[in-house]
């Protein structure tokens, strides 16, 4: 594992803990995440791993490979022992995490920085995609964004799955960015699950707050808006925020849209 040295720490949760570091050799920021092995749920077989690896670590290996994305993090380094899994993680800076980059920005941000933004996310999923990652947890506090170029990176594959064409039974992630096929059959496809959380976020950052709360404003599904927001951007909204999973579009309807444009 490659020499470092810790700082502070950056974040906490049932996972395991995430610090700030450095590289003793040329003082480069790095994020080392510390999980015990007890805690990783799923562990898989990987082409070239003499073990099971955690399912963490193989979903970033595959997203990290070459070609990789300037806006996906990049898995440096990894090892394990006896007790712990420890991740070296890429770390910009200075950086804050998206939730927190628009509550400091008088609670919503304006269109043209929504649609720099937002383009860069659709890409990253699309990027995780191509590599057969499921990322499962896209929201706002799993993505970084850089303060002076307000380039993005997508974070934290710890809720991810292996991209399959079937459904998913169990979910992973984060309630309020589920779609309601998750509260009402317990079933789910991963593009548009991954579009459901992609229209959260979307309305997000124009609006400043979640659209649902709770497991029942989620099945209700009704979208509505506070504040003045272009005819454009609430379209793909309501769109991405469909409550049929056929009737999302697709990543690269997305992309196509008028309002990405």
């Amino acid at each position: 594992i490659m020499r470092t040295i810790c700082m502070s720490l950056l974040g906490k949760g049932a996972f395991g803990e995430v610090y700030a570091a450095r590289k003793k050799i040329n003082g480069v920021p790095v994020a080392i995440k510390i999980m015990t092995r007890d805690s990783v749920a799923d562990w898989i077989q990987m082409p070239g791993e003499q073990q099971l690896i955690p399912l963490e670590v193989a979903l970033m290996k595959m997203a990290s490979r070459s070609p990789s994305s300037s806006l996906v993090i990049q898995l440096l380094d990894w090892c394990m022992d006896p007790y712990d899994v420890l991740l070296i993680l890429e770390r910009p800076e200075p950086c804050m995490d998206l939730r927190d980059f628009v509550f400091e920005s008088e609670e919503y941000l304006e269109e043209p920085l929504v649609q720099h933004i937002f383009r860069q996310i659709v890409e990253a999923v699309k990027h995780c995609h191509s590599r057969g990652v499921f990322h499962r947890d896209i929201k706002m506090n799993n993505i970084l964004i850089q303060l002076h170029t307000c380039q993005i990176k997508l974070i934290d594959f710890g809720c991810g799955a292996q991209l399959q064409e079937g459904e998913y039974n169990s979910y992973r992630g984060t309630l309020e960015y589920a779609p309601p096929e998750c509260f009402i059959e317990q079933r789910y496809l991963a593009v548009p699950a991954t579009v459901w959380s992609l229209g959260v976020v979307l309305y997000a950052l124009v609006c400043g707050f979640l659209p649902f709360e709770t497991r029942e404003e989620t099945i209700k599904g009704k979208v509505t808006f506070p504040r003045k927001v272009s005819r454009a951007c609430r379209d793909l909204i309501r769109r991405c925020l469909s409550h049929g999973p056929k009737d999302r579009p697709s990543l690269q309807d997305i992309t196509k849209h008028s309002w990405m444009i």
